[in-house]
């Protein structure tokens, strides 16, 4: 898994551009050119599933993503 943050994309930015082979597309949090914003990467061999967001007012940006490695489930959080 590659995570970058403080990436600063809006919308603007076309997703294709982002590509990176051998790792699934990007999943983006996306803010805007002030600040912040999340972009995630994880290899394509990997099995994951991007979890819903959980509202928590003192996290502005993060991640839940659950991985399956070895038939064994593990869940991570990218908070920032």
């Amino acid at each position: 898994m590659l995570l970058i943050s403080e990436t600063k994309l809006d919308d603007t930015f076309p997703l294709g551009q982002f590509l990176i082979n051998g790792y699934s597309a990007p999943y983006r949090l996306d803010r805007n050119s002030f600040g912040g914003g999340l972009m995630l990467y994880i290899r394509e061999d990997i099995p994951y599933k991007v979890l819903p967001k959980v509202e928590n007012s003192s996290v502005n940006e993060s991640f839940f993503i659950e991985i399956n490695l070895k038939k064994k489930k593990m869940v991570d959080v990218m908070l920032l």
